[in-house]
């Protein structure tokens, strides 16, 4: 059975460790979700969410479906950009009471309460409804409202534990407003007593709040207001900024001009810069590049340039980068070092219309060069055929026994004579009469089509066999 994993799909907890503690106390906790009535129907979205509660029934736990049918009689707008509908009362408890049904398909009804806010919003008169509002932050986006609370001079704190949440990100400015209640006629003067940031008086109890972390983490805030009187009040708030992982940008790969030299003798350049809003003292950026032929190279800071020796070949290079709280990126990119290889030579016609009498022996020639225009010996340049498009071997590909040099197989070999490679063609195998393409591939050399165009690790030619 899988094992319960209670923040499994969560993207915040909090308050920070605050779930930790309360799971390692080892009694049934009350996971409590809120219910919209003026609905009845559970859509799939919420049955994503009554699945994961019933994870935490499985585990032991009680979940609480709370009906807001008390906001839903005022049309509370929370979270919308106009008001709920208002319903009559008899269609609000019909559908709640439809809703909690449809839920038990899910939830385990023994380990189910279903409770209406109306229980106890509806007992509150406007003076307590009043001083509530005492208790609460004016938030900016970004805010989760947790709970929060007011102090007096005498240390008396409101009936509340937790705190409002400003949510952001490193490097990002974070902001909140507030109002502290005065009577006709004071003077606040609003002060920070601690945390970070800058408070700003704005006048008849108001304050604002600013920051921009300069790395992940968190904190808390406490505002001041004083009549001058020996009369002070408190607000105390919470900050809380998230690591944003570094990225890589403008990533740059420099090889050296074609054709490449023998042996170890070219220098490929990276160069690339790195993103992060922390800047380089709280983010410490380090890394490392992986150059493809079993080599690496460790890198630092945010703007990087780093070279390689490379052997002529194909290498993919990778990436990687970290800030040191956990944020990383990686980047890939690509270095091809090729010979050149020229087109099919003499006695094919470069044009394309060469014609052989079907049996001759066709010689196919090729040469490849260094960035000296050096012969390079050591390789071996395979040949194959095919009917005009494609290259689908037609017949056997076979040297010509007539030649002293003919081996078997499709490689050819060096004439170190004239520098260049030779296979002697058999043409006794292929059909006649036809049309064919001859194909001259090396892995590490760039050569030229029948139409003189550039074509990685290969040439070839148009000839007829009569």
């Amino acid at each position: 059975m899988e094992q319960f994993a209670p923040t499994r799909q969560a993207v915040h907890v909090l308050p920070e460790g605050e779930l930790e503690k309360k799971l390692k106390e080892g009694r049934a906790l009350r996971v409590k979700l809120g219910v919209d009535p003026t609905s009845p129907d559970v859509h799939l979205g919420f049955a994503v969410v009554l699945d994961r509660l019933r994870e935490w029934q499985d585990a032991g736990h009680v979940v609480v479906l709370i009906v807001g049918d008390y906001t839903a009689r005022i049309g509370d707008p929370s979270g919308r950009s106009s008001e709920r509908p208002v319903l009559p009362d008899e269609e609000l408890d019909a559908n709640a009471t439809h809703f909690a049904e449809q839920a038990f398909r899910i939830l385990d009804r023994e380990r189910t309460e279903v409770r209406f806010n109306g229980e106890w919003l509806a007992r509150l008169s406007f003076a307590e409804v009043v001083a509530l509002t005492r208790m609460l932050t004016v938030s900016a986006p970004g805010t989760t409202t947790v709970t929060a609370y007011s102090q007096d001079h005498k240390g008396n704190v409101g009936a509340a534990d937790s705190y409002v949440v400003i949510n952001g990100d490193e490097g990002s400015a974070l902001a909140t407003t507030g109002a502290f209640p005065g009577e006709s006629g004071d003077r606040l003067a609003i002060t920070k007593v601690s945390g970070a940031g800058i408070v700003s008086d704005g006048g008849g109890g108001t304050w604002t709040w600013s920051y921009t972390p300069p790395d992940d983490g968190a904190g808390t805030v406490v505002v001041e207001a004083s009549d001058g009187h020996n009369r002070r009040l408190t607000e105390e708030f919470r900050w809380s900024a998230a690591n944003v992982a570094p990225t890589i940008a403008d990533l740059i790969v420099t090889v050296p001009p074609e054709p490449a030299c023998q042996g170890a003798g070219n220098r490929v350049g990276v160069s690339f810069t790195v993103s992060d809003p922390a800047d380089e003292a709280h983010d410490p950026i380090a890394g490392s590049i992986e150059w493809g032929d079993g080599a690496g190279s460790s890198i630092s800071g945010r703007s990087v340039a780093a070279s390689h020796m490379y052997e002529p070949g194909d290498y993919s290079l990778i990436v990687s980068i970290a800030d040191g709280d956990g944020g990383t990126d990686t980047a890939q990119a690509s270095a091809s070092l090729r010979y050149a290889m020229t087109g099919i030579l003499r006695p094919f016609d470069p044009d394309g219309t060469s014609t052989w009498r079907h049996g001759a022996t066709i010689p196919v020639k090729v040469r490849i060069l260094d960035c000296e225009g050096r012969h390079v010996a050591g390789l071996a340049p395979t040949v194959a055929t095919g009917r005009r498009s494609g290259d689908t071997p037609i017949g056997t590909i076979s040297e010509a026994t007539s030649t002293s040099r003919a081996e078997p197989g499709s490689t050819m070999h060096s004439d170190p004579d004239g520098d260049q490679y030779v296979y002697q063609l058999a043409s006794g195998p292929l059909d006649a009469p036809a049309t064919f393409f001859v194909y001259v591939r090396e892995a590490h050399s760039l050569g030229a089509n029948s139409w003189g165009s550039p074509t990685p690790t290969e040439s070839s030619q148009k000839f007829a066999l009569k």
